[in-house]
């Protein structure tokens, strides 16, 4: 497996940027930087994974095989939570939705760093807070809002959570996102596409005017945000421009 070395005073993942005090000291945790490939399950009973570029979807499987999303974790968080509080019994699977890379450490370093550092125990509970408040706006989000909205909800905080304008989703992954069929979401990313506020094509989805996908998204995005503005800043939202031009055509 290829990886690369860690250089520069910043991890790239802005969870381990806030939670540890001295990245230097850490440093001799954070060897490789790992890939992770599209489709790629990730299991998190010995190792947490740092998402620097990628984002991964965390996922139930039901016994008549349908998919239920609950969570997507990108460069804010990390993937096994429940393997640094406690013994790993979580039922839901990771699984890659965007390729990219990410930090493994050993899921015993970081329960230790959980017991020894207040700050690395802090900033998990704050993140826990802002996981809990993201669950209870998505009951609230999938009641009440059109599948627009909430597509632009979903599109938003995974670009936020990939730090691109640039996400590699197909309709039937958003459509697992946010809990609704396929053709729904055809149909409202259509209706996004003539109004000029995404570009899509074999799985790639482009956010073309992120203002007016703002003003489109119902008042969950901004409730989010918020839930975790410890971990996003504003110069940190989906800006870069990952693709090689525009996307154009359906």
């Amino acid at each position: 497996m290829n990886t690369a070395a860690v250089h520069g005073p910043s991890t790239g993942n802005l969870f381990l940027d806030r939670a540890v005090a001295d990245r230097a000291a850490f440093r001799k945790y954070l060897q490789t930087r790992v890939p992770l490939g599209k489709g790629q399950a990730l299991s998190t009973r010995a190792q947490v994974y740092f998402p620097v570029d990628a984002l991964v979807s965390l996922s139930f499987i039901l016994a008549n095989g349908y998919v239920a999303e609950v969570r997507q974790i990108g460069r804010e968080g990390f993937v096994g939570l429940s393997a640094v509080i406690g013994p790993d019994m979580s039922q839901a699977t990771a699984v890659v939705q965007s390729a990219g890379s990410a930090y493994g450490i050993s899921a015993d370093v970081m329960r230790d760093m959980f017991e020894s550092s207040p700050r690395f125990r802090r900033t998990t509970l704050q993140y826990m807070q802002a996981l809990m408040q993201e669950a209870a706006q998505y009951v609230v989000c999938t009641r009440f809002h059109s599948i627009a909205q909430q597509c632009c909800r979903s599109l938003l905080l995974a670009a936020d959570r990939l730090d691109s304008r640039t996400i590699h989703l197909t309709h039937e992954q958003l459509a697992v996102a946010i809990g609704c069929r396929r053709e729904a979401v055809s149909l409202a990313a259509r209706q996004l596409q003539s109004a000029g506020m995404i570009s899509y094509r074999y799985g790639k989805i482009r956010i073309v005017d992120r203002k007016a996908m703002e003003a489109r998204a119902c008042e969950c995005y901004p409730a989010l945000r918020r839930a975790f503005s410890l971990f996003f800043t504003p110069d940190q939202v989906g800006m870069t421009d990952q693709t090689d031009g525009p996307i154009t055509g359906v």
